[in-house]
């Protein structure tokens, strides 16, 4: 049955479809991918502004805030601990991403790598702010 599964997968996504194909081309001919990347872009400038905004006014310090892009480093000084953190986060279904997982010795970090699309709502500052003030 599994060898039958794999060839049934093989045979139905070895392509992709036509739609989608002609969806891509119209794209690439037509030019309408340039709107779409400068909305894009525009969307994340305001959304790494307002995660950077926001974790500045609870007291974290930004590590080097980059020009462009989807993360932004941060650390607060009451928190030692982002791994800590990140598990308290993760029971809120609270995505952050703890500094030893981008480290070569997974050593204990402070800083945080955040996404900044994720940051928009309110719910990762409040989050980060109840746990600042916790003794």
């Amino acid at each position: 049955m599994l060898e039958d599964l794999a060839q049934l997968k093989m045979i139905s996504g070895l392509t992709s479809s036509e739609f989608s194909e002609r969806l891509a081309h119209g794209a690439l001919v037509d030019g309408r991918w340039r709107k779409h990347i400068k909305g894009l872009r525009e969307r994340l400038a305001k959304a790494h502004e307002g995660a950077a905004s926001g974790l500045l006014k609870i007291g974290f310090e930004i590590f080097s805030e980059p020009k462009a892009g989807i993360f932004l480093w941060a650390r607060h000084p009451e928190i030692p601990n982002a791994t800590e953190l990140a598990y308290k986060a993760a029971e809120q279904d609270i995505l952050l991403g703890p500094g030893h997982l981008f480290s070569p010795d997974l050593q204990t970090s402070p800083w945080l790598r955040f996404n900044v699309a994720f940051c928009e709502g309110p719910a990762v500052f409040a989050f980060l702010q109840s746990q600042r003030q916790k003794p």
